[in-house]
């Protein structure tokens, strides 16, 4: 996964994340709402690697501020 970051002057900043970690920091905000177990994170994350062999490069998350700041999560 990929979080990309662009102000609006031009600047971009590109922070490769794990899938390992990406899936651990979602299962434990979901921990909070929903009791899941050891297993199902496990299942999670193999899940997330199959998916981001199958769709890489696809753009999960497009967030634009009325400054024009831009912030993309990319599986």
């Amino acid at each position: 996964m990929k979080i990309v970051i662009e102000q609006a002057g031009g600047v971009r900043i590109s922070l490769p994340v794990p899938v390992r970690l990406a899936a651990r920091l979602i299962c434990r905000a979901l921990r909070k709402d929903l009791p899941r177990g050891a297993t199902h994170s496990r299942e999670f994350v193999k899940a997330l690697k199959k998916a981001k062999k199958q769709w890489k490069g696809l753009a999960i998350t497009e967030v634009t501020s009325s400054d024009g700041a831009k912030v993309t999560i990319i599986l």
